[in-house]
Formats: structure tokens, C-alpha cells, sequence
């Protein structure tokens, strides 16, 4: 594995990428999205998700492009 693989798999396995995801999350719905939606080039939403077993509700902020009618929504843990 090349050193650039490793380093991404060390900081996608850490919480940096948790953290982020938390002030990206608040920023977002604090804003209404005007800050959050558009980052870096990639337009964001956030996924709400309830958890199958414990029930708890998680939400992620996740990057997506158009493809023609539909969307592709890209999740990818900080490139690791």
C-alpha cells in the first residue's frame, strides 16, 4: 500500500472526519445550507439515517452531482 493510502486510512479511521462531519452538519442546518450546501467545488446534502437496532438517528453530510434526471450521491469517508 502507498504511503498516500496509508495516510488516507489512518485519517478516514480516525475522528477527524466524525468532527468535521458534526460541524459540517451544524453550520448547514444552523445557516439553512448557506453555508455547508456548496464546498469546495461539490454541492452537499444531508442524509438522515435511523439506525436498525438501536434506533438512534444519524445524519451525514454527503457530496452529489447531477446526472442528467437523476443524482449521484458520493460517500466516501474522506477519501479513504
Amino acid at each position: 500500500m502507498s504511503t498516500t493510502l496509508r495516510i488516507l486510512k489512518r485519517v478516514g479511521e480516525s475522528n477527524l472526519w466524525k468532527r468535521a462531519g458534526r460541524v459540517h452538519t451544524w453550520l448547514y442546518r444552523r445557516t439553512g445550507g448557506r453555508i455547508g450546501h456548496a464546498a469546495a467545488g461539490l454541492t452537499n446534502l444531508l442524509l438522515t439515517t435511523i439506525g436498525r437496532r438501536s434506533g438512534e438517528r444519524r445524519t451525514v453530510p454527503l457530496a452529489y452531482i447531477p446526472d442528467g434526471d437523476r443524482y449521484v450521491v458520493v460517500a466516501s469517508n474522506g477519501g479513504a
